[in-house]
């Protein structure tokens, strides 16, 4: 099953901190670690840890896995491109491979839990109840076939023990289970180092070596736990072909269900710590098989000095996010006070927003930039306050009009002037369902598919997003890439977009409820214009638009359209609903 079906919980968490005004240390702190913060009876904020599991899978290659994790760590919280030094140092900023891989160690100490936790209140509802029944039925289902297949594969690889103990000792393991073979290495070179079971050792060089290891360990033999044929609970490694397509298909049942059974209950996609933690070592030239030096787990020397201490709680992850919301770290509050402006003028201070190292663009306003950062540290973190800050600043209030400025800064890199905005796809969408008065306020749950009829009225936030099939609507207008981290996305204009609003059934939908509305059949003429552009533009007609307006809709519809679905369509379709001046 390629969905997540509890990423609707991180979405949740994500917007309840934004409108609490959770500090934003504390918000950093709960991503990368609330599993290991006191939370009390309220177990939410333990769905912030999408910020790490929500990543592209790589086929379950778990280096590629810790290396995005590395990268939307570092990129996304403090603007250093830390993923440069997975197979040397950087070429451009001081951060060695070393550093690289105590991060690695990190998130290599980290594990998913299997049964993740729920987050909703204690007991089950009513709604709850029916969902649990059948995926405990699902589940059941997959625990009978695995222990049916128990005895099986342990008597199949009995059988084989002589094959696999001689192919092993000569280094030949090619046709044979990997799972297995490596059980049997590392038991054959656990007895060699102890100097243990050497009549069998000792058969593995003679004629029909195979035939007398299995005598010699019998029916019964090597199957004490920790030995070979003492299988681990997870059994699908084992199984050949025909078991494992069984196994997962059964197992098929219980995911799509998870992620499209009515009255499922919200819980945390969460890491927790290993066991035992991983103690790193430098992969040499990134080749997981070539290890190197050993490092320690520990935070970037660029930023903690050579004072540095290693991580010593469990994985590091708390002592990591410690690290990076410290008041002493210069990044973090930069980087973010940085993203709050870009996404409030379309550019930020610093135009390379995931890169401050040397390669980034230097910030047009260091020093106003600095002081941001300071502010927002002084006030506790709070993003209401840099928000508030920001948009009743005289740079944000200036006009968009077009000066003499332009011959001097054509860029606008000193903001003579604010710089017109077009919307991007979900705002634009939400504005549309907003006009029509059809958009659904209601807030949390589960994603919701937007692009196919009957289209839900839910705001875009809550869209299904399909990561391997991205629809057409999505690319068109620029979405950025759901797989990967993306510090800004890119702004094109093309004629899809324009088609879009004038053909897309969606569109027409809207058009049509936005001149339907209740509050504007029994206006006259003249009001129904004025409340018109008031809803869409913010203003009234003037003169000459409201002179047209009268003009458009006398004449009749076309295309199966009123005359005012299509004069509500023309609103829709103007600059003037899609730019922010």
């Amino acid at each position: 099953e390629r969905r997540f079906p509890y990423s609707y919980t991180y979405r949740d968490y994500v917007i309840r901190a934004l409108n609490d005004d959770l500090p934003y240390d504390r918000f950093v702190t709960e991503q990368l670690a609330a599993d290991q913060l006191p939370l009390g009876a309220d177990k939410r904020p333990l769905a912030a840890m999408g910020f790490l599991t929500l990543g592209r899978r790589f086929l379950n290659n778990i280096h590629d896995i810790i290396d995005d994790r590395i990268d939307v760590v570092t990129r996304g919280l403090m603007g250093l491109t830390v993923g440069c030094s997975r197979c040397h140092d950087h070429k451009f900023d001081a951060i060695p491979a070393r550093d690289y891989y105590s991060l690695y160690g990190v998130f290599a100490s980290s594990v998913e839990p299997g049964d993740l936790p729920r987050i909703d209140a204690a007991g089950l509802s009513t709604e709850v109840q029916p969902f649990e029944s059948e995926l405990a039925k699902r589940q059941a289902a997959v625990d009978a076939y695995v222990a049916s297949q128990r005895a099986v594969l342990i008597e199949s690889y009995r059988r084989k023990a002589g094959e696999y103990l001689v192919a092993v000792h000569a280094g030949k393991t090619a046709d044979l289970n990997r799972a297995m073979a490596e059980r049997w290495r590392a038991w054959l070179n656990g007895a060699r180092k102890a100097g243990t079971h050497r009549q069998l050792l000792a058969a593995l060089d003679g004629p029909d070596a195979a035939k007398r290891v299995s005598e010699i360990i019998g029916p019964k033999g090597l199957a004490h736990p920790g030995e070979p044929l003492d299988l681990p609970a997870d059994l699908e490694p084992f199984f050949d072909r025909a078991q494992r397509d069984r196994y997962r298909a059964i197992r098929k049942k219980v995911d799509l269900w998870k992620a499209t059974g009515p009255g499922a209950p919200p819980r945390a996609m969460v890491l927790v710590d290993a066991p035992a933690p991983t103690n790193p070592r430098v992969f040499v030239r990134g080749n997981p098989g070539n290890p190197g030096v050993p490092v320690p787990r520990q935070f970037l020397e660029v930023v903690a000095g050579e004072t540095r201490r290693p991580f010593t709680k469990g994985s590091g992850r708390l002592e990591l996010a410690e690290a990076i919301v410290s008041p002493d770290n210069p990044l973090t509050p930069r980087v973010i006070v940085n993203r709050v402006w870009m996404l409030h003028f379309g550019q930020g201070l610093v135009r390379t927003p995931g890169d401050f190292g040397v390669r980034g663009e230097k910030p047009t306003h260091p020093e106003l930039l600095d002081w941001l950062a300071r502010d927002l540290i002084d006030s506790g973190w709070s993003l209401k306050r840099l928000h508030q800050v920001i948009v009743t600043s005289a740079a944000y209030r200036q006009r968009s009009d077009v000066e003499t400025g332009l011959k001097l800064d054509p860029e606008n890199r000193l903001l003579w002037k604010f710089n017109r905005r077009r919307l991007e796809f979900e705002p634009l969408r939400d504005a549309l369902l907003a006009v029509s008065g059809l958009l659904d306020r209601h807030m949390t749950g589960p994603a919701v598919e937007i692009t196919t009829t009957p289209f839900p009225p839910r705001r875009s936030v809550y869209a299904f997003i399909e990561r391997q099939n991205l629809p057409g609507v999505f690319r068109t207008f620029d979405l950025a890439s759901p797989d990967a981290t993306t510090p800004q996305r890119h702004a094109t204009t093309v004629p899809q977009q324009a088609l879009f609003l004038m053909n897309s059934p969606f569109a027409v939908q809207q058009a049509r409820a936005f001149a339907s509305r209740a509050d504007l059949v029994n206006l006259s003429d003249e009001s129904r214009i004025d409340r018109m552009h008031e809803l869409a533009y913010g203003r009234k007609a003037d003169p000459q638009e409201r002179a047209l307006a009268l003009a458009f809709v006398r004449e009749g519809g076309a295309g199966g359209l009123s005359g005012w679905e299509q004069y509500a369509q023309v609103l829709l379709l103007g600059n003037e609903f899609a730019f922010v001046d």
